[in-house]
């Protein structure tokens, strides 16, 4: 079996044994793990807009696209299983997010767009304008 850590903004895996708690064993390193999924969980607080419920691309950015969407999803799960977050955060960030892609708007009507406001929701262009057409993944 495989765990992701959230660390920094980006991922840490490890194998561990099945039916583990997902932790190290040694204390001082289940203290190491959780100090580092505050540090990662507080880049996606501080960069997840609340119109689309997404992180952004980069830190005080803007944009957000369907690998940030996936990337905000894996970080909402692993900081509620590294108890970083409790079960209403939980929930609220995931329904945020997933009311987001339910009626985000789409590349020609039928696929999501390359880039997405993070405040608006609108489709956006590489040069962050609003683009009514979009431009396709």
């Amino acid at each position: 079996m495989v765990i992701m850590s959230l660390s920094a903004c980006g991922y840490i895996t490890r194998h561990i044994a099945p039916h583990s708690n997902g932790l190290l064993h040694d204390e001082s390193a289940q203290k190491t793990e959780q100090d580092w999924a505050k540090i990662a969980w507080n880049y996606f607080a501080q960069n997840t807009r609340a119109k689309t419920g997404v992180a952004c691309v980069t830190n005080n950015s803007t944009m957000i696209s369907m690998w940030t969407a996936a990337d905000s999803i894996a970080a909402i799960i692993t900081a509620h299983q590294m108890n970083v977050i409790d079960t209403t955060t939980l929930d609220k960030r995931l329904s945020d997010l997933l009311s987001f892609l339910a009626t985000m708007p789409l590349f020609f009507g039928k696929i999501p767009n390359s880039l997405y406001n993070a405040e608006t929701g609108e489709m956006i262009d590489y040069k962050q304008q609003p683009n009514e057409t979009g431009c396709c993944l």
